[in-house]
């Protein structure tokens, strides 16, 4: 299973489009988490069957988009995902980390800081894939990508090109 997961996109529908574009096909979902729903709306108008989960962020303002989401994957995982402002991801990851284990998820994935963070803590592994339009840690713009396969869990981060 593979799965691509978005963040912090602000407007940069076009960098959305991207991607979903160039992985559609070859992923099982995508997961945005936050700070973009105008761009996902955008998006699944052009893509309709590309299959969007999406939490809501700090800056999607009217949103009725849950801050939360649990994501059944594959082999018994689950994701937690949250957009981590409510976690207060700027000072540690950890938050995040511990309501992933309460709810009983292996990945734990947040967003936010428009920094990229792969890590694993005690069995649980966190991601941060950065922001596809304003990143504040020199790096470009990117986005990550889970993949699972028997149990094992393989994360990384990419730039978008």
């Amino acid at each position: 299973m593979r799965i691509v997961v978005i963040s912090d996109s602000h407007g940069a529908s076009d960098s959305l489009r991207k991607v979903v574009s160039r992985n559609i096909g070859f992923c099982d979902f995508f997961i945005h988490l936050g700070d973009g729903e105008r761009d996902v709306d955008s998006v699944r108008s052009d893509f309709p069957q590309a299959d969007i989960r999406f939490v809501r962020g700090n800056c999607d303002y009217d949103s009725n988009a849950p801050g939360t989401l649990v994501i059944p994957a594959c082999d018994g995982i689950k994701i937690f995902c949250t957009h981590g402002n409510r976690y207060h991801v700027h000072s540690s990851p950890m938050s995040v980390c511990y309501a992933a284990e309460e709810q009983g998820c292996r990945i734990a994935l947040f967003g936010h800081t428009h920094c990229r963070f792969t890590a694993e803590s005690g069995g649980i592994y966190l991601m941060n894939p950065g922001s596809l339009s304003l990143p504040r840690d020199g790096m470009p713009p990117s986005f990550g990508c889970i993949d699972i396969k028997d149990g094992n869990i393989v994360l990384s981060v990419s730039d978008l090109v």
